[in-house]
């Protein structure tokens, strides 16, 4: 680990992954036309995995990914496929820029399980920039989703227990991805955590989709799902995994708060879904917590670096 404060790269990943999860439900809402959920997960999901395969052939080659690797990365794997049923279905009961609002509820399920499982993520309670940061976002999430209430979409009772499935699975997920494939490549850990979500949403896409309609798909269909196959889940997911191993998952979640104001952003630009004054100075409270939440990393990087001193020193008086 480094000795740095203020982690500048694992900080610019996950500001990315904001970006890229914040745009997503977008393309996920204009596909609705074209493909079923089930569809839509059976060629997205694969499509990322099949990136990896060259690194699970390097794995496997020098021995990296074992028995034990695999066993391990089972959890996360169930975690990630639930959540991405659930994920793929939501933009068929609601809108785009609801759905980017209410799955950053998963917040609560991470940060919850986490401060449980790992000692150093503790020291979040002790960093004032923490709580500021999640007033502050918090104060910003809940003014966006009342402006959006008081529009003219409609909240579909099965879309909001679809959404917090998601939810909860999704924040589950990135904590199972800390928990189990800590000190691992983060590209060799999706490598292997992909791969069976990707059988099994492929083969759903078969039990459950309309498939036959597959060759009848556009050339733009295909550049659509190619586009959000490759930024919300071949890339997305592996920087999500380098934030969480060098920022923790506390703050990965919570830093997620600034992905609705992106869907808010993407989906008037896109979809041409309107963005109000209200909605604007919501999205810009948002950043600033947004801010004060990752500048709270310093709390948690100065207290994973005193757990390990602690622990080397435990080593060295057993050795003697």
């Amino acid at each position: 680990m480094s000795d740095k404060k203020f982690d500048l790269g694992g900080t610019f990943c996950l500001l990315l992954v904001c970006c890229s999860w914040g745009i997503i439900p977008v393309f996920l809402k204009d596909l609705t036309t074209d493909v079923d959920g089930w569809v839509a997960n059976g060629i997205r999901y694969p499509m990322a995995a099949c990136l990896y395969w060259p690194f699970l052939y390097i794995g496997f080659k020098k021995g990296t990914i074992d028995k034990n690797f695999w066993l391990r990365a089972l959890v996360p794997a169930f975690f990630s496929l639930v959540g991405q049923i659930f994920w793929a279905l939501a933009p068929y009961y609601l809108e785009a820029s609801l759905i980017g609002f209410l799955v950053r509820s998963s917040i609560v399920f991470a940060v919850t399980a986490a401060v449980i499982l790992f000692p150093e993520e503790r020291a979040l309670f002790r960093s004032l920039s923490f709580y500021v940061g999640v007033t502050l976002a918090t104060v910003g999430f809940i003014t966006l989703t009342l402006a959006k209430q008081s529009g003219p979409q409609k909240m579909d009772p099965t879309g909001l227990w679809i959404v917090l499935g998601c939810s909860l699975f999704f924040g589950l997920y990135g904590v199972s991805v800390r928990k189990f494939m800590q000190g691992t490549n983060p590209i060799l850990s999706f490598a292997v955590i992909s791969q069976p979500v990707a059988f099994i949403l492929f083969a759903l896409m078969f039990l459950m989709g309309n498939f036959p309609s597959i060759p009848d798909l556009s050339s733009t269909t295909w550049l659509k799902l190619g586009f959000t196959s490759l930024a919300g889940i071949g890339i997305a997911h592996v920087l999500y995994f380098i934030s969480i191993e060098r920022l923790g998952a506390s703050i990965s979640s919570c830093a997620n708060l600034l992905s609705p104001f992106a869907t808010v952003l993407f989906a008037s630009w896109i979809l041409g879904e309107s963005i109000t004054a209200k909605q604007s100075l919501a999205g810009v409270i948002i950043v600033v917590g947004g801010a004060f939440i990752l500048f709270a990393q310093v709390k948690v990087r100065e207290r994973r670096r005193v757990l390990l001193e602690q622990a080397q020193q435990a080593s060295q008086l057993a050795d003697k």
